[in-house]
């Protein structure tokens, strides 16, 4: 356990009640601090606070004081970590600790054989890079990897079993896989270099990931323009080598997807082979200008769920749309609210060969095997 010396200006609360038993009372118990990502392993409840704080720096010299145009101020980044044990229908104490950098999202943290793993962004004076960190079961750190990816962001992470998948990006789209089978001595084993980038990866099987982000082209040293929707599938067999085995792009620049941020948005099974997830695609004309233009937007063409097919050895097979939408219905919807209409599928469920489609105002159901609509429903409106 790690004394933090943080002042606290918030509360976490934490409730814990059976879905078996409704007569046992509820029990609601209140942890300093204010997290914005949670984690939960078998045992412990990891509440993670990323946050900046302003310090003071003297001036180097009276020179350099004359010389400063604007007044700046310097900020250190670090995340605390508020751990609290689940003992059955109770909550235990709250363990703390702290590390320098910024944790990107709740797929940032993992605990594996009773260790925490972390994967951040490290803000050092005039320097971003990505580190990973290693805390033992008292969450004293054991083992950092650090200086990884300098002046590039973190866009997605994926800890499955003893390694870490990580994907930053500021022109290309680095895939990092990192080796924490000792937990004192992480190590980068290989990466790759693609375009596009990457802000949720899946796990496909022991060798293969998904990752679903952005294509970019075009731009120059410093960024580059983003574009359709990509889904890429990575081959990881060769840990040392990995490859981009298979791509799908669908759209152009303007198309977008809500599995970008949130992950509940995605319908995986591997048995039926059914991955589905909501899409809103715009298409440029094809013309040169256009080709050439790589900063152009398209115009919104289709909303709704795509469902795939997908394998190891043939990769993403699009096996049908669904929609709540009707093609009439399209050229009312502008740029303005093209993640906002009611209308629009955000979540797919499969039970008994049927996919349920659900938008803000009506279900849908789809025969899997033809992908034919068998009904929907609209929601009361009160």
């Amino acid at each position: 356990m790690s004394n933090t010396g943080k002042s606290i200006s918030a509360v976490n609360y934490i409730s814990v009640f059976p879905m078996d038993n409704k007569n046992t009372p509820l029990v609601l118990k209140a942890y300093a601090g204010n997290a914005d990502n949670i984690y939960v392993s078998e045992k412990y409840i990891y509440m993670a606070e990323s946050s900046r704080t302003a310090i003071d720096n003297s001036l180097n010299d009276f020179w350099t004081t004359l010389n400063q145009t604007d007044f700046y101020v310097d900020y250190k980044y670090g995340t605390y970590i508020y751990r609290v044990k689940m003992q059955g229908n109770d909550l235990g104490e709250c363990d703390t600790a702290f590390v320098d950098g910024m944790l990107h999202n709740q797929f940032s943290m993992d605990e594996y054989n009773g260790n925490l793993r972390l994967a951040v962004e490290y803000y050092g004076m005039n320097d971003l890079s990505s580190r990973v960190y290693i805390l033992d079961d008292k969450l004293n750190q054991i083992g950092s990897l650090n200086g990884l990816a300098p002046g590039e962001q973190i866009y997605s992470t994926r800890f499955i079993g003893n390694r870490l998948y990580l994907v930053t990006f500021k022109r290309i789209d680095p895939l990092f896989v990192i080796d924490l089978k000792k937990p004192t001595q992480p190590k980068l084993l290989g990466k790759l270099k693609i375009p596009g980038y990457s802000e949720y990866l899946h796990p496909y099987d022991e060798n293969h990931i998904i990752g679903f982000g952005k294509d970019t082209s075009g731009g120059n040293e410093f960024f580059s323009w983003y574009q359709g929707i990509k889904m890429a599938m990575f081959d990881v067999t060769d840990v040392n080598n990995p490859k981009e085995k298979f791509v799908e792009i669908i759209g152009d620049r303007g198309s977008d997807s809500e599995l970008l941020r949130n992950h509940k948005s995605l319908l995986y099974m591997k048995d039926p082979n059914i991955m589905a997830f909501p899409v809103s695609v715009t298409e440029k004309p094809v013309n040169e200008e256009n080709d050439r233009n790589d900063s152009s937007y398209g115009t919104i063409k289709f909303q709704g769920a795509y469902v795939y097919n997908v394998s190891s050895s043939e990769g993403f097979k699009l096996r049908g749309k669904i929609s709540h939408l009707s093609q009439s219905d399209i050229p009312a919807i502008t740029d303005d609210h093209i993640t906002k209409d009611p209308s629009f599928i955000d979540r797919i469920i499969y039970i008994n060969n049927v996919l349920y489609t659900l938008s803000g105002e009506c279900i849908k159901a789809t025969d899997y095997t033809g992908m034919k609509e068998l009904g929907f429903k609209y929601f009361d409106k009160k």
